[in-house]
């Protein structure tokens, strides 16, 4: 925390974090997107989580931001460094375990994997199989609805509500509904982990 504009609901130690910033020789990039990175219960709220880089590193990569993310089941916001002029990504194939929990899983595995017929290098073979296995994604859907927009729904959800933390104190009910929204995407990642 560098300020007393950094913390709400909490006291302070701001003049030692700036001295050390100060001697180190390190910059501070402005944070883009949320005030605070932390949340504590009722209505704490802090900016401890910060990048803090060399004369070097900005030097070295000039289209430098830092960027808060929608906050999940952590009390910390999580933080993306990341240099604007770069930025794809390939999205990722997710294996629920949940999935081994429903009736039939297996069954219907083992009867499209039974259909599957490649042929050519065993690189080749293996890539393909494996884009066979995107009729998971539907059958996840109608079996259990579309998880990654109910986690992304209670996300935003918090998300709403911490950016109205951060402007006024949340009411009763904004409180109540805070904590239930967290228990429940807790609830919800527990249940539909990733392999």
């Amino acid at each position: 925390m560098r300020s007393m504009l950094e913390r709400s609901g909490c006291s302070t130690g701001i003049q030692e974090f700036n001295r050390f910033i100060d001697a180190s020789g390190l910059v501070y990039i402005p944070l883009n997107g949320k005030r605070f990175t932390w949340f504590g219960q009722g209505n704490k709220m802090t900016r401890l989580d910060r990048f803090l880089l060399s004369m070097e590193w900005i030097n070295a990569f000039r289209d430098l931001c830092q960027k808060g993310l929608r906050r999940s089941i952590s009390d910390h916001v999580p933080l993306l460094l990341q240099n604007v002029s770069v930025n794809w990504r390939p999205k990722q194939f997710k294996f629920l375990n949940c999935w081994f929990q429903k009736e039939g899983f297996l069954e219907e595995i083992a009867k499209e994997w039974s259909e599957i017929e490649v042929s050519g290098r065993e690189g080749f073979k293996v890539v393909k199989t494996m884009s066979k296995l995107k009729f998971l994604k539907d059958w996840n859907n109608h079996v259990f609805g579309n998880v990654e927009e109910g986690i992304k729904a209670l996300e935003n959800r918090i998300d709403q509500l911490e950016n109205a933390a951060s402007k006024r104190d949340l009411i009763d009910d904004e409180v109540v509904g805070r904590k239930k929204a967290i228990q429940d995407l807790w609830e919800t990642k527990l249940r539909n982990e990733s392999l």
